[in-house]
């Protein structure tokens, strides 16, 4: 990077059935300066996204209409290690989805809130910025 070169946003993709939740956490993501990579609401469309547009960040609900949130979470991680994927759910998993190397975090859905300060540490542990 060249000096005075502003460090790339950091790109998240945002996967969840519940069109509202997605139009949410879009909206978050972009709010906190952040480049959302794409948005989807089942696994093939998210694995489709993040195949053609790498994100650092797959935030990927655990119940999906056509698979889970780790099936696409261990297809990532697959074709790019380096993705850092938190899996949310209302449904009490954590414990079960945590014992997956393709997960790096649970984030119950009560707790979506945390989604900023999560994304804060991410960026800054891989030298990547924020947007205005």
């Amino acid at each position: 990077m060249t000096e005075g070169a502003q460090p790339r946003l950091l790109r998240v993709l945002v996967v969840d059935d519940e069109p509202d939740i997605v139009v949410l956490l879009d909206r978050v993501v972009r709010a906190e300066g952040y480049e959302v990579s794409g948005t989807a609401s089942d696994a093939e469309t998210a694995i489709t996204i993040d195949l053609r547009d790498h994100a650092d960040v797959a935030v990927l609900d655990y119940s999906l209409p056509d698979g889970t949130g780790l099936g696409v979470a261990e297809t990532l991680k697959a074709a790019h290690p380096d993705t850092f994927v938190i899996l949310f759910s209302a449904q009490p998993v954590g414990a079960q989805v945590l014992s997956s190397p393709a997960i790096d975090l649970f984030l119950p859905k009560s707790e979506v809130t945390r989604l900023p300060e999560l994304l804060e540490t991410i960026a800054r542990d891989r030298g990547l910025g924020s947007g205005p």
